[in-house]
């Protein structure tokens, strides 16, 4: 999920990790969490390849990088 856009602590949280911001998170509610999943666009079914472009965003949105300003398509 951090590799599509989560924040990291709201996908420690859903695994059921405690970190430092685990009551901030909770507050929010279930609804909120539910939207924020539905948001990543995961779902269980039959894989779906990835292609280069979104593995190289995830892969940057890793290193704290912002994937829009160093990444273009050439048109």
């Amino acid at each position: 999920m951090s590799l599509l856009g989560v924040n990291p602590e709201y996908t420690e949280f859903m695994m059921g990790h405690v970190t430092s911001s685990y009551h901030e998170i909770k507050m929010r509610g279930v609804e909120y969490l539910r939207r924020v999943y539905r948001s990543s666009g995961i779902s269980i079914g039959p894989a779906v390849p990835m292609s280069k472009l979104n593995i190289l965003k995830g892969i940057s949105r890793e290193m704290g990088l912002n994937p829009e300003k160093i990444l273009r398509q050439n048109f």
